[in-house]
């Protein structure tokens, strides 16, 4: 099936772990004049745009509670919206006290405000009537805008008001501690304001703690590759490449998305490899007097180094040396050119470029690269990483030559790949027969499956095409191409679904998600989205799942929505290898077995096969409705949560 061409039944989507009223539909008689502080309640992945909540709201006096399901060691986000017709918002804060349960509480400490920022040109590819950077601080005065109508890859938004509203969401994100006490928590949020607010407004905030412990990020089974930019974070935030600051920004984003499990580095030792746009490379060349090269591995020493001390060993780290050839038509086979080294001249410190050896696998190329690789080799073992790095290949679909991958063997006998390609691929031919180069972490876009096998079940066991996968040492994922896209304006629901449906379809993850491809003006002062390849890279995916704050990069309500979705999945396999390994049986791996079936169900049941027709053709469309996948959708992942506590428990013996 074709995701990316789901239609959704409602304009603005909601979720249904919070009690409170859609406010999609909720609208109250405007004012000419400034207007009082209003407070509605939203659910936690509604999808917010402007002109969405305006006028007064008549349930001020009687909010509904935040609602939030979550695991010990989890992360749990819910949100509520603030405005003011015609007026400004000043000075508008909000707080949150202990959240208190019958056998303990969680500390304040643990409880984060935050409040969403509108999208807006050169500071996220999202449309510019949705909310997006999750800001730690608010500007002291939040200015009324008036929304207008937007339209862009034919689609059309249009505000439910346009009056000059100013909106913003304020969002609590938990972090629940990995020796909580699993039961029902309470708390308040209280938001106040300077001006236009006879009084604070609070807002009941619930938790149920169920006692799984979610796995730390570094321990996910669920992959997401996150794809981070060196360069696009340096142009974007004007600082030097490589200087002190340029490796704190990129500690940051380091930091963030190790949240979602992401411990991918890429290393550039080619200039301009695809869907990198790179300028710069960690690794230069330094011609000798005789002629030959010795290594600059400076950068790449210290970006190693930044690393391991922010997510410790990485998987994959990726090696960017020789790009596939234009296989879509541009006539390219295995003598093209295919990388493009920089030389640092010793003396004069003058950068200038080298053309590598074209014709791939021949004994030039192997002679001008091997000296190199042999070199990295040492680095890789002495940090003990060889066995997580990958040389990659990227095009639009196969391209390996035997000759290469014999090439790489001859040098690297126990070297690996990493695949970025259409098809699924798992390994290359070599020159001799029966030896395969061993492809690790690989991203298919036509290969990522589907949800076929579940939809035409009749009887016998539910399928479960995520048996038997999922393995510590690879990451066989999909691209998701265009299916979460910041120009497809995807809802807040497609990123909290997308690994779930991954999974479902027996993917490890996701691959090509954008972490920090941040906008920046090229030579004609445009914001320009050029991260792509062979129609594949983050610009296919989402470039940026961050956002660039005044200091560096910060959370998104997309990037939180996903990471909900990622400890979803969690509890899935953690139940199911459970399973597989024996570790339960009886009525409990029966009990089991169940909870994922009626899991998977819940999720495939809100899935549709829909024919259309063009012209003379009938053509099949894959459709989701979010009222169908919200029918019972809390108590879906209580049940998994609380069922992946039982199998925990009863794996301790307790």
């Amino acid at each position: 099936m074709s995701e990316h061409m789901l239609t959704f039944r409602k304009s603005i989507v909601a979720g249904v772990l919070s009690a409170g009223i859609c406010a999609c539909s909720a609208s109250g008689a405007t004012t000419a004049t400034p207007g009082m502080v209003q407070v509605w309640n939203c659910t936690p992945w509604q999808t917010v745009a402007r002109g969405d909540f305006h006028g007064v709201n008549p349930d001020l006096k009687a909010l509904k509670p935040i609602r939030m399901i979550s695991t010990r060691n989890g992360v749990v986000s819910g949100f509520v919206v603030v405005t003011r017709d015609q007026g400004p918002l000043v000075e508008l804060k909000a707080t949150v006290g202990d959240l208190v349960g019958g056998k303990g509480k969680i500390a304040a400490s643990n409880v984060q405000i935050r409040f969403a920022d509108r999208a807006c040109g050169g500071k996220s590819w999202m449309p510019i009537h949705r909310f997006d950077c999750l800001l730690e601080k608010l500007p002291a005065k939040v200015a009324p805008e008036k929304p207008v109508n937007t339209r862009a890859f034919k689609r059309r938004f249009t505000p439910k008001s346009t009056q000059p509203v100013a909106t913003v969401p304020v969002w609590v994100t938990v972090r629940v501690p990995e020796d909580a006490v699993s039961g029902d928590y309470t708390g308040t949020l209280t938001i106040m304001a300077n001006e236009a607010m006879e009084a604070p407004v609070s807002i009941p905030v619930q938790l149920k703690v169920h006692g799984f412990r979610m796995p730390d990020p570094r321990e996910f089974r669920v992959r997401t590759i996150g794809w981070m930019n060196p360069e696009a974070l340096a142009k974007h935030y004007k600082v030097d490449f490589w200087s002190d600051r340029h490796f704190e920004l990129m500690g940051q984003s380091m930091d963030r998305m190790l949240e979602l499990g992401s411990r991918h580095i890429a290393i550039d030792v080619a200039r301009d490899y695809p869907a990198r746009q790179n300028r710069d490379t960690m690794v230069k060349w330094v011609k000798q007097q005789d002629g030959t090269y010795k290594y600059d591995f400076t950068v790449f020493d210290r970006y190693c180094d930044l690393a391991a001390e922010k997510i410790g060993k990485p998987f994959p780290l990726r090696l960017n040396l020789w790009r596939g050839p234009r296989n879509g038509g541009g006539g390219e086979t295995d003598d093209y050119p295919n990388a493009t080294v920089l030389v640092l001249d010793p003396k004069t410190k003058e950068v200038t470029k080298l053309a590598a050896p074209n014709k791939l696998g021949s004994e030039e190329m192997k002679a001008f690269w091997k000296p190199f690789m042999d070199q990295l080799r040492v680095r890789l073992d002495k940090r003990g990483w060889f066995d997580v790095t990958g040389i990659n290949w990227m095009c639009y679909c196969g391209g390996m030559t035997k000759p290469l991958a014999s090439m790489v063997r001859s040098i690297w006998p126990d070297g690996k790949w990493t695949d970025v390609t259409h098809s699924r691929v798992r390994r290359y031919k070599t020159m001799e027969k029966g030896v395969f180069a061993p492809v690790f972490v690989q991203s298919t876009v036509w290969n990522g499956g589907s949800l076929d096998r579940y939809m035409k079940w009749k009887s016998g066991p539910y399928p479960r095409e995520y048996a038997g996968k999922l393995e510590p040492g690879t990451a066989w994922c999909t691209h998701a191409r265009n299916q979460y896209r910041e120009d497809y304006w995807p809802s807040l629901w497609t990123h909290r679904t997308r690994h779930e449906l991954a999974i479902l379809k027996g993917n490890d993850g996701l691959e090509c998600v954008g972490a920090d491809h941040f906008p920046s003006k090229d030579s004609r002062g445009r914001y320009s989205r050029n991260w792509g390849a062979y129609a594949q890279g983050p610009n296919n995916g989402a470039a940026a799942l961050l956002a660039p704050g005044n200091d560096g990069p910060l959370g998104t309500q997309r990037f939180e929505a996903m990471r909900e979705g990622i400890q979803v999945c969690e509890a899935m396999i953690f139940i199911q290898k459970a399973l597989e390994e024996k570790e339960i049986d009886g009525d409990l791996a029966v009990r089991a077995n169940k909870v994922l079936d009626d899991h998977a169900k819940g999720v495939v049941g809100s899935w549709s096969i829909k024919l259309e027709q063009r012209g003379k053709r009938t053509r099949k469309r894959a459709v989701w409705s979010l009222d169908k996948y919200l029918e019972g959708f809390a108590e879906r992942e209580s049940a998994l949560f609380e069922m992946a506590a039982e199998v925990q428990r009863a794996m301790q013996g307790t």
